[in-house]
C-alpha cells in the first residue's frame, strides 16, 4: 500500500507496507539486497532457481520487482514477467549494463521503471560511503522514494542516462578488467611461478596480483558479459591494444628518450591525481604490510 507523495515538496513519500521482490534473491547480491530492504523495514519475496515461489508469482505480488539476475538471462526474465508487474508498482534492476536493460524494461512493462548499479560487490561489509548509480527510466515517484532510501542508509547517489552509464563503465570496468586480464594472460604465457614470483613482490606487485586473484576467484561469467555485452568496450579494447603495443615497441627498441617523453606526457595527462594516487596507495602499502597474512 502506497504513502503519500508531497506533490508540493517533490520530496520523499513515505511508503508503508510494502513488499520487495528479489528475482535471484538467493544469489550473493540478491542476499544483499534482501538484507537491505529488510533493515529498512519492508518485507521481502525471494524467487529464483532454487525457491517454489517463481518469478511471475513474486512480480504479481510485489510492489517493488528487483532483477538480480545475470545479464544474459535478464532479457528472458523481463519479457516475461513485465506484462504482469501492475502499472503502480517498480521494476527495477541491479546490472552493469544499463541501455539494452532499460530499454527492455520499458518495452515489456506500463510499470515504474528504474536502472540501478551498486559500484560494490556483495561482500562490502558496509554500503555507507559507496555509491549506487541511478538512472531515470520512467515514474517520478518511486525515484524519489528510491533515492531518498539510499541516501538515508549513507549512500552515494550518481544520477545519470543509460548511454552515459554504459560508456563510462567501459573505462571503470571494462578497460580496468582487460587490463587485469591481460596480465594474467601474460604471466600464463610467460608461465611465471607465482609463488615463486611472491618471494621478490614489491607492495604493488602484491597489490596487482591480489586484484588479479580477486577478479579469478570470482563469477567468470561476469566478467564475460561485462567485457562482451558492453558495445562501448570495442573501441576501449582496441585503443588498449594499440597504446600496449607502442609502448612495447619503445621497449623493442631500447628507446631511452621516446620513453621518457611519453611518461612525462602521461604525468601530465594524470595531473592532479598524482599526489592523491601516491598518498591512498602508500596507506594501502602500509596497511598490507601491519597484515601478516599479507606478506
Amino acid at each position: 500500500m502506497l504513502g503519500i507523495w508531497n506533490l508540493n515538496k517533490r520530496s520523499y513519500f513515505h511508503m508503508k507496507d510494502l513488499t520487495i521482490g528479489i528475482i535471484g534473491g538467493t544469489g550473493r547480491m540478491g542476499q544483499r539486497l534482501v538484507s537491505f530492504f529488510e533493515d529498512a523495514g519492508y518485507q521481502t519475496l525471494i524467487a529464483s532457481r532454487r525457491t517454489s515461489l517463481r518469478p511471475l508469482d513474486l512480480s504479481q505480488k510485489s510492489d517493488v520487482v528487483v532483477l538480480s539476475v545475470p545479464i544474459n538471462v535478464v532479457e528472458e526474465i523481463i519479457a516475461e514477467i513485465g506484462p504482469h508487474i501492475r502499472e503502480d508498482s517498480l521494476l527495477m534492476d541491479v546490472s552493469s549494463l544499463k541501455t539494452r536493460v532499460m530499454e527492455l524494461m520499458l518495452k515489456h512493462t506500463k510499470s515504474s521503471v528504474i536502472g540501478t548499479h551498486p559500484l560494490f560487490g556483495p561482500n562490502t561489509r558496509s554500503i555507507k560511503n559507496h555509491t549506487v548509480v541511478l538512472c531515470p527510466g520512467r515514474g517520478d515517484k518511486w525515484f524519489a522514494w528510491l533515492t531518498n532510501l539510499l541516501k538515508e542508509k549513507g549512500v552515494k547517489v550518481k544520477i545519470t542516462t543509460p548511454e552515459e552509464h554504459d560508456r563510462m563503465m567501459s573505462i571503470v570496468q571494462g578497460l580496468t578488467h582487460l587490463s587485469t586480464i591481460a596480465l594474467a594472460y601474460t604471466m600464463k604465457t610467460l608461465n611465471v611461478n607465482i609463488d615463486e614470483s611472491l618471494e621478490y613482490a614489491t607492495p604493488i606487485y602484491r597489490l596487482k596480483l591480489n586484484i588479479m586473484g580477486r577478479l579469478f576467484a570470482q563469477n567468470l561469467s561476469l566478467y564475460r558479459d561485462i567485457e562482451i555485452l558492453n558495445p562501448y568496450v570495442r573501441e576501449v579494447a582496441t585503443t588498449f591494444l594499440h597504446s600496449v603495443n607502442k609502448i612495447a615497441k619503445m621497449v623493442e627498441e631500447g628507446d631511452m628518450d621516446k620513453f621518457a617523453e611519453c611518461l612525462e606526457t602521461i604525468g601530465d595527462f594524470v595531473g592532479d591525481f598524482r599526489p592523491i594516487g601516491l598518498k591512498e596507495t602508500n596507506r594501502l602499502f602500509e596497511e598490507m604490510l601491519d597484515n601478516k597474512d599479507t606478506f
